[in-house]
């Protein structure tokens, strides 16, 4: 394949997409239009603002050709007016790539997985980025006589939301879908919750049970802190969806007394409750990591200090052993029972060195670290065996003195192999020595007959 038809290629891939994100886009705009009681056709609810900024975080730049096609589809099959639609496609498109390019110079990672990003995609995403197409967009309509001057704060304040409500909705759940569901399943306890969830979620939204909100908020909260982030939001916007049908239709918990009212409290609704799930979420997954890193440092520990140590103690702060672990422990080399509730000194040493011992004591005293302490003690083996002792004082945050830990090892095999070496060097000297004075003699019979 040459470099023209690769380009070609991809030319077409690329216009091939931007057509579909369009008439994706066309499709949530004329639905979200439904939620509009403005002369202006300024909508509430604005689901397209989450597409367009999924797919250009998704997709890259490429795909600003879709949104803008989409967006002046939507505004002209609304409107009929040429130029207005044409700025208010810019708009939108300008506030998505705004979105994007930002999000990108953040080191944003479309994956979710740390909960920087929800934060970042919360602030830039779906807070910052609306100002441009809101900005925009109300300046148009001003300029075309949509509307009077005084009426554009309210309405800048609705476009705005009604973007920032479209990117809580959507964007998190596009952008995390193709992640997490490539991972491991969810569990059924997260399953049935979901269940749960969803079916509060609808009955209290299409009956008229204004205290079952309440009830459903507790329960999403709950939900966040136990369902994938994929879950929550797809959850969330189907509740939503069933809130925004129930307002439609003048029945749920949130219908007022007239649509606009009724469609502002939707709009707030949907823009607090995404935003909860969100940072609730994102707390859950910040502690899930924090506490998977001190698991995995934990085993760290363990697994270092199994090739380091035979085992490792804890004593408290009167010196008394309160935890024993490790290898030997596991092998059944140490009676554990005989040792816990018991200082260093209270168990029996068959032998240990007065430096050694002098050495320990000072440490202790001074709340310092003390390496190798050598001591003989009897332990469940037939010999008695050399162990080297290490260890380290513990204070709390506020330098208070709690114990001691420390590891211990078994080096009765190195000692004896110690020992033999030593042996064999006095051997050896003794035979060098017996071999010069063969050599140099000057009467080697009198030499061996005295043997």
């Amino acid at each position: 394949m040459t470099m023209a038809s690769a380009s070609r290629r991809r030319l077409a891939i690329d216009l091939g997409f931007s057509l579909g994100l369009a008439v994706v886009y066309f499709l949530l705009a004329r639905i979200s239009m439904l939620f509009s009681v403005h002369s202006a056709h300024v909508s509430y609810i604005w689901l397209p603002a989450g597409l367009a900024l999924a797919a250009l975080l998704a997709g890259g730049p490429r795909l600003i050709f879709g949104v803008a096609l989409g967006a002046f589809a939507a505004e002209y099959s609304d409107s009929s007016a040429l130029l207005p639609a044409l700025a208010i496609a810019l708009g939108n498109s300008a506030s998505a790539f705004a979105g994007a390019w930002a999000l990108q110079r953040l080191s944003f990672s479309r994956s979710l997985e740390h909960p920087r990003h929800l934060l970042m995609l919360t602030g830039v995403g779906a807070f910052a980025a609306p100002i441009v197409s809101a900005t925009i967009g109300t300046s148009v309509m001003l300029w075309s006589a949509q509307f009077h001057w005084g009426e554009w704060p309210p309405m800048w304040a609705t476009w705005w939301a009604a973007d920032a409500l479209g990117v809580l909705l959507l964007t998190p759940l596009l952008l995390a879908w193709p992640v997490q569901r490539a991972g491991p399943p969810s569990r059924p306890a997260a399953l049935a919750l979901s269940a749960l969830q969803l079916a509060v979620g609808v009955c209290v939204f299409m009956l008229h049970t204004p205290a079952g909100v309440y009830i459903y908020l507790t329960l999403a909260v709950i939900g966040a802190m136990h369902i994938p982030l994929t879950g929550v939001m797809l959850i969330n916007l189907l509740t939503f969806s069933a809130a925004a049908l129930g307002v439609l239709v003048g029945v749920g918990p949130l219908a007022g007394s007239s649509l606009h009212d009724s469609l502002t409290i939707l709009q707030t609704y949907g823009v607090v409750s995404a935003l909860a799930a969100l940072l609730v979420s994102a707390l859950t997954a910040e502690r899930a990591q924090a506490e998977a890193q001190r698991r995995r440092s934990l085993e760290r520990f363990q697994q270092l200090t199994a090739l380091s140590a035979d085992w490792y103690w804890e004593q408290d702060e009167n010196l008394r052993f309160t935890q024993l672990a490790g290898r030997a422990v596991e092998e059944g080399e140490i009676d554990v029972d005989s040792l816990l509730g018991r200082t260093r000194w209270e168990i029996e040493a068959l032998d240990v060195a007065t430096a050694g011992r002098e050495k320990h004591d000072r440490a202790v005293a001074e709340r310092q670290p003390y390496h190798d302490v050598v001591i003989t003690r009897r332990t469940r083996a037939l010999e008695p065996r050399v162990i080297s002792v290490s260890g380290a004082p513990i204070f709390d945050d506020s330098g208070r003195f709690q114990g001691y830990r420390g590891t211990a090892s078994d080096i009765t095999e190195h000692r004896l192999a110690q020992q033999h070496i030593a042996r064999l060097k006095d051997m050896y000297a003794a035979m060098s020595e017996a071999n010069s004075v063969i050599i140099h003699s000057t009467a080697p019979q009198e030499l061996f007959e005295s043997i």
